[in-house]
């Protein structure tokens, strides 16, 4: 029993010399939480390795009405690191809203509107970062009459004419880690009432 005692306590006594031998190897003011950013052959800074890798259009995606009455796509865009895990990332968000054409919206799509987001301002990057759900959340509004008639509510809008759905594409052009430009695409398909 004493030997076990014993033990634990040069270990406890070990670890506590190790501790202390750390903290005095750390400079003092330097901030250990700051990240390095990265200097490109070119000069640039750019992102270290928790860059983004991939891009997903969240399934929180939907078509809600505003307090004034008018439709808008609320849009949560995902980032993730070369991990998977979920992150924040600097670029810029391009957003295609995509018209079904043909008898009943079954023939080929078109883009009928665009947005563009500059996640690279910071201010923008932290007023559009949704903690809550980990996403950007972005709202998107002056849809066209026939997309807002499929938002909740909205008999006055212009009838769908047999639309029930439309798709969102969305471009995110970012850096990597090691300096190359990438655009990450997805797509996601926004139902309407009863859809």
């Amino acid at each position: 029993m004493h030997r076990r005692r014993g033990r634990a306590v040069r270990t406890a006594g070990a670890c506590g010399v190790l501790a202390a031998c750390l903290s005095a190897c750390a400079k003092p003011g330097v901030d250990v939480d700051t990240p390095v950013p990265v200097l490109a052959p070119d000069g640039s800074v750019i992102p270290g390795p928790f860059a983004p890798a991939s891009m997903r259009i969240h399934p929180l995606t939907t078509i809600e009405r505003d307090q004034n009455g008018q439709a808008q796509v609320v849009l949560h865009v995902e980032l993730r690191d070369a991990w998977g895990d979920v992150i924040k990332g600097m670029g810029t968000l391009r957003v295609q809203l995509l018209r079904p054409t043909g008898l009943g919206g079954g023939g080929p799509e078109r883009v009928e509107i665009e947005w563009e987001l500059d996640l690279g301002d910071l201010d923008a990057n932290v007023r559009h970062y949704d903690p809550s759900t980990r996403t950007y959340r972005v709202l998107l509004g002056n849809l066209p009459a026939w997309a807002a008639a499929l938002a909740p509510a909205g008999e006055a809008e212009a009838p769908s004419r047999g639309v029930d759905r439309f798709a969102v594409v969305v471009l995110f052009t970012t850096r990597q880690a090691d300096g190359r430009e990438t655009v990450m695409r997805d797509r996601f398909v926004v139902r309407g009432r009863g859809g």
